[in-house]
C-alpha cells in the first residue's frame, strides 16, 4: 500500500551490503525482504552478534589511521551526515581506543542523548515519528522513491500521492518557547491539525519538537492545546545511505 515497512541504512561491504536498522522497528528487514528473494542469487543473514557499528554523526576528518582487519567506513553514519565504522565486532575496542587517542575529548552517547540530538536536528525516526500507517512523502525523501522504475509493491499508492502534488500529512520540525510533549495536539485556528510525535527541552529554555500535521496547515500559524506557539524550526538536508 505504499507505507513505510522498515528504513534502513546501506553499507557496502567487500562480501556483499549491510543493511543497519534501528532495534525498535516493528519488523526485522530481512524478515521483510525474505518473500521476495525467491529464485535471486541473494542470501540473507543476521549479522547483528558478528558486527560492531560506530557511529560519529556531524564528524568530518577521516577515520583512524590504522583499522583492524575487515572493517570499514561509510558516510554518512547511520545517525546522518558524518562516518560510520564497522567491522566484526571483535575489534571493537580497538577501534575506540584509536578514536579516544585521536579525540582525547570524545564522549560516548547512550540512547536518550541521541534521542534528543536528532529531535534538535528535525531529523524522523521510523517508528517514533512515521509509523507502518505513514507514507514515505510525510518526509523529504529526495531521490529515495523512484517514480520512474517498473512494477513494484506500492506503486499505485506512491503514484497517487504523485499525481495529488502531496500527502495528506507531513512531518515538521518546530521550535517553542514553552515545555512541548510528545503526543500533544497541534492546532491551527483552534482546530485540531495534527500531532506533536516527538518532543525534548533545548538548554536555555524551550523545546525542539517534530509533528505530524496534516498538509493544509503546514505553514499556517500553530501551537499546542496547552498554549504554546510553534515556530518552524530547522530540516537536516536530506543525503542518501551508501
Amino acid at each position: 500500500t505504499g507505507r513505510v515497512r522498515a528504513d534502513v541504512t546501506v553499507v557496502r561491504l567487500d562480501d556483499g551490503h549491510l543493511l543497519v536498522q534501528d532495534p525498535a522497528q516493528p519488523d526485522p528487514v530481512d524478515a521483510l525482504l525474505g518473500p521476495y528473494v525467491l529464485s535471486s542469487d541473494v542470501s540473507l543473514a543476521d549479522r547483528t552478534a558478528a558486527l560492531a557499528l560506530l557511529a560519529l554523526p556531524g564528524r568530518t576528518g577521516g577515520p583512524p589511521a590504522e583499522l583492524p582487519t575487515g572493517w570499514v567506513a561509510t558516510r554518512p553514519s547511520c545517525l546522518g551526515p558524518g562516518l560510520g565504522l564497522v567491522g566484526p565486532a571483535s575489534g571493537r575496542d580497538q577501534v575506540r581506543r584509536a578514536l579516544e587517542a585521536d579525540h582525547p575529548g570524545l564522549v560516548e552517547a547512550f540512547e536518550p542523548a541521541v534521542e534528543a540530538w536528532r529531535i534538535a536536528r528535525g531529523t524522523p525516526r521510523f517508528p517514533v515519528d512515521l509509523t507502518p500507517e505513514s507514507l514515505p512523502h510525510e518526509t523529504d525523501v529526495g531521490d529515495a522513491v523512484a517514480y520512474t522504475k517498473g512494477c513494484y509493491l506500492g506503486q499505485e499508492a506512491v503514484a497517487r500521492v504523485g499525481n495529488l502534488g502531496h500527502p495528506p500529512f507531513v512531518l515538521v520540525p518546530m521550535r517553542s518557547e514553552g515545555p512541548v510533549s510528545a503526543g500533544d495536539s497541534v492546532l491551527a485556528d483552534g482546530a485540531d491539525v495534527g500531532t506533536v510525535t516527538s518532543a525534548t527541552p533545548l538548554e536555555g529554555g524551550g523545546s525542539a519538537l517534530i509533528g505530524r500535521v496534516r498538509w493544509a496547515a503546514r505553514q499556517t500559524m500553530l501551537r499546542t492545546a496547552t498554549g504554546s506557539d510553534l515556530a518552524p524550526g530547522t530540516r537536516p538536508a536530506s543525503s542518501a545511505s551508501a
